[in-house]
């Protein structure tokens, strides 16, 4: 990847392939995503009431998500992720770069939208094994790719993640069952708890 850095190093070319970062009140760190409608799993979820990607739930489908000017800077980053100097993709060193630039130690990818498929997942582990010093927190319901994509990598004697990269399965419906076999998983539920955002600054 160092090899490309001077692509996205001039003429501000990370912030335009990325799109820039977002800076969430909630979070401690920067933060990209797509649009929901760009989830694959999610889109078939967004189907289906009772789950958490319904319409009615979905945080990314609802309030500012859907004002013309966040979902056009969405789509400009979904957009980012083909583009090319003189025929070298540069989404994966741009990304990589602005990491770098914008964060202390923390990143967090897909505060809306996920995985576009293997592919991508790789290009992530590419990014994360750029910049070991940022752990990078990825909200997935993708299950299957990152399975795959874990076991040809241990397959071919490589760890399954990089340690800074932590793929975060989430439960699919609202009370549901956690993801089995993973590390780090995460789910909605109704009656257990309040959100500790709102008793200290909505962060």
């Amino acid at each position: 990847m160092a090899e490309h850095w001077h692509l996205v190093a001039r003429n501000r070319q990370a912030e335009k392939t990325t799109g820039s970062f977002s800076k969430n009140q909630k979070m401690p760190c920067p933060s990209w995503g797509i649009s929901a409608a760009r989830c694959i799993t999610g889109s078939r979820l967004a189907q289906v009431s009772g789950t958490v990607c319904h319409p009615s739930v979905c945080y990314a489908r609802k309030r500012n998500y859907t004002w013309d000017a966040v979902q056009n800077k969405l789509e400009e980053r979904y957009n980012g992720m083909w583009d090319e100097i003189d025929g070298v993709p540069i989404w994966t060193v741009a990304m990589a770069f602005m990491m770098n630039w914008e964060c202390d130690d923390i990143m967090r990818l897909f505060d809306s939208g996920d995985l576009q498929g293997p592919n991508h997942f790789k290009n992530v582990i590419k990014i994360a094994e750029a910049v070991p010093h940022i752990v990078i927190w990825m909200p997935t319901r993708e299950i299957t790719t990152v399975q795959s994509v874990t076991r040809e990598r241990i397959e071919a004697g490589l760890t399954g993640c990089p340690l800074n990269l932590r793929p975060r399965i989430s439960a699919n419906l609202i009370d549901g069952q956690i993801p089995k076999g993973f590390t780090y998983t995460s789910r909605v539920v109704t009656g257990e708890g309040t959100c500790i955002a709102q008793q200290q600054g909505n962060s």
